[in-house]
């Protein structure tokens, strides 16, 4: 691809070959890529990274209230300290229906 030119299915032959595999793309937009490439991060860096360089600034912000990276990573640590307590080990699943996200937070919080 050549720099200046848009992404699209007819300069990125690579997305064609995926194209021919999968029947679904067909229906993709042209400037649709039918792949994804994720960084190699994990969830704690995603959350770390930003956490550090920038502790005081928001990474939640709802109706008005605001949570920054380092209190998020702090309320994380604590439920992923609470969930080991109750015997969870790394790598299992574990799931929990949210009603807004602060509210939640904060019924998480009351819990502990």
């Amino acid at each position: 691809m050549s720099e200046g030119r848009p992404f699209n299915r007819k300069n990125n032959p690579g997305d064609l070959r995926n194209l021919e595999t999968k029947p679904w793309h067909r229906h993709y937009d042209y400037n649709v890529p039918t792949t994804v490439h994720y960084p190699p991060w994990s969830i704690p860096d995603l959350l770390g990274i930003p956490s550090n360089a920038f502790p005081d600034k928001a990474a939640l912000t709802f109706y008005g209230s605001e949570m920054t990276f380092w209190e998020l990573r702090q309320q994380v640590l604590r439920m992923a300290n609470a969930l080991g307590a109750l015997g969870i080990k790394k790598g299992e699943r574990v799931g929990r229906v949210l009603r807004k996200v602060l509210h939640a937070e904060e019924e998480a919080k009351s819990e502990t």
